[in-house]
């Protein structure tokens, strides 16, 4: 899990745990990881340094993207550079699957955030990112992975309901908000199953 420690990485690593799986969390500073450790690998590194990505992908069977960024109006590579390195890594060491954690809203689906967003908060806090996003997309589909690209509505630190809407085509909003947890179990649910692969799943609640 690169990102594993804050926010839906680290959901994804507690849903995993829960699942049976041993992994590896990837992570800038220990601090941030408060889990129990057993069947964790933690990899201290940055998302955007080859030589630690490589670390963390070595002798994995699949990769989780879960990282986030703060809105910041300076330019942002760390998506674009990062998903660069990790499909490098990926091929240096024969893995396959790749769950890639973006945003709603990115690539192809624009205008799903609704106008406040798209028209003041966008230009104004996230345009650098979503360019970088969107780069990161781009990378994932025309790679030889077999990557599944999630885009989460708002998320929250609810439990898990196991209620929510999994959807392929354009889902138009409003878009009820989801759980971290939610989403970490559809991404869990998905590591080693064929549903979604080389698909753009959007997540509501």
């Amino acid at each position: 899990v690169i990102g594993g420690t804050r926010g839906l990485g680290r959901a994804v690593v507690g849903a995993a745990r829960g699942a049976g799986y041993t992994l590896t969390a990837m992570a800038r500073n220990a601090a941030d990881f408060t889990e129990p450790t057993t069947g964790i690998r933690l990899v201290l590194g940055d998302a955007a340094d080859a030589t630690d990505v490589d670390r963390a992908v070595a002798e994995q069977h699949a990769v989780v993207w879960t990282v986030g960024f703060a809105p910041t109006r300076r330019p942002v590579d760390v998506f674009s550079r990062g998903t660069q390195f990790l499909l490098a890594a990926m091929a240096r060491h024969g893995v396959r699957r790749l769950v890639c954690v973006t945003r709603l809203g990115a690539g192809d689906g624009r205008g799903q955030r609704g106008f406040l967003y798209e028209r003041v908060m966008q230009p104004l806090l996230w345009k650098s990112i979503r360019a970088d996003v969107d780069r990161q997309e781009t990378q994932v589909r025309a790679s030889a992975v077999d990557w599944t690209i999630v885009r989460p509505a708002a998320m929250t630190f609810g439990p898990a309901t196991g209620l929510y809407q999994t959807v392929t085509d354009a889902l138009p909003g409003p878009h009820k908000r989801i759980s971290r947890a939610d989403v970490a179990d559809f991404i869990v649910a998905n590591l080693a199953a064929p549903d979604f692969v080389h698909a753009t799943v959007v997540l509501a609640g």
